[in-house]
């Protein structure tokens, strides 16, 4: 098996038959679709077992707890067979071509990731498609990609089921061991409009129970990324942990807040977090961190 596609599907009955019939007008018999049925509870279940009736090369498994994306996929990845995975979220579709086009990419490239584009994704400005982690770091490549990528990469770097979402956690991980990723620049999903049934959240930072989440998820990141940041870029690594330290002051945890200033060395941040602390601007730091987080989404 070549390639294997995962969608995770949640209450998905509105457009879970789009995104099967996008994939069976193109299957071939080396690519694989893999439902994971994520805990729904209305009747996307009977809907995806008509299309089990019809014997496709497509597979549906699940459980009864909903436990989100990250869980999802990482079931999802257990079970599949293909040299390479691709995921799909169950309210998107496989533009014509896409599998074709993935295909001649495995049979005849020679990379471990390729990153292909959305019908929202913005080409990045870029002399060569070769993309290498200092770019992720730099913030030089940003946006809505398909990830085609070798199974054996997934398998050995599980996404965090701690969080519903917070994907780049890994996936900053994962940047690091297959550079360069090679960017193809074609368009292969059509992403939905209204996004309403995409298992991963998007979480704003307005509410207590939030930011304790995101404080979470930034220290989690911090400590699974930390060596590899630190090789290209020293200020991008104190720059996050500002940020962390931003989030445990307005969570009131001292004792994290505490250890982590101690972790600042550039004397900016570190004097500008005191400053901070010592005006108590609190309102001000929700607004900045709302105002940069407001549209962002972990894909």
């Amino acid at each position: 098996m070549l390639l294997s596609i995962i969608t995770p599907f949640f209450n998905s009955r509105n457009t879970i038959e789009g995104c099967i019939d996008s994939f069976i007008r193109q299957a071939t018999n080396d690519v694989e679709m893999i439902l994971v049925n994520d805990g729904s509870t209305d009747d996307t279940l009977k809907i995806v077992q008509k299309y089990m009736d019809r014997g496709t090369n497509i597979i549906c498994k699940g459980y009864n707890a909903n436990m989100g994306v990250n869980y999802a996929r990482n079931y999802g990845i257990e079970l599949s067979l293909g040299t390479y995975i691709m995921f799909l979220d169950s309210d998107d579709k496989l533009l014509d071509g896409a599998i074709e086009t993935i295909v001649e990419l495995i049979k005849y490239g020679n990379r471990s990731h390729y990153l292909l584009l959305t019908n929202r994704s913005t080409v990045p400005k870029r002399t060569h498609n070769d993309i290498e982690f200092r770019d992720w770091v730099y913030n030089r490549v940003t946006g809505d990609f398909v990830h085609v990528l070798r199974s054996s990469v997934l398998k050995a770097n599980k996404f965090s089921d701690k969080f519903n979402g917070f994907e780049n956690i890994t996936w900053f991980k994962i940047f690091s061991l297959t550079e360069p990723q090679l960017l193809i620049n074609q368009k292969i999903v059509e992403v939905s409009n209204t996004g309403i049934n995409h298992l991963s959240t998007i979480y704003f930072l307005d509410s207590m129970p939030k930011l304790r989440l995101n404080a979470d998820a930034e220290e989690v990141f911090l400590i699974t990324n930390m060596d590899n940041i630190l090789r290209v870029c020293r200020i991008c690594y104190e720059k996050r942990i500002f940020r962390l330290c931003l989030l445990y002051y307005l969570t009131d945890n001292k004792n994290k807040l505490d250890n982590y200033c101690l972790l600042l060395k550039n004397r900016f941040l570190k004097n500008l977090i005191l400053l901070i602390i010592h005006f108590k601007l609190r309102k001000l730091i929700i607004f900045i961190l709302f105002f940069k987080n407001r549209n962002r989404k972990v894909k």
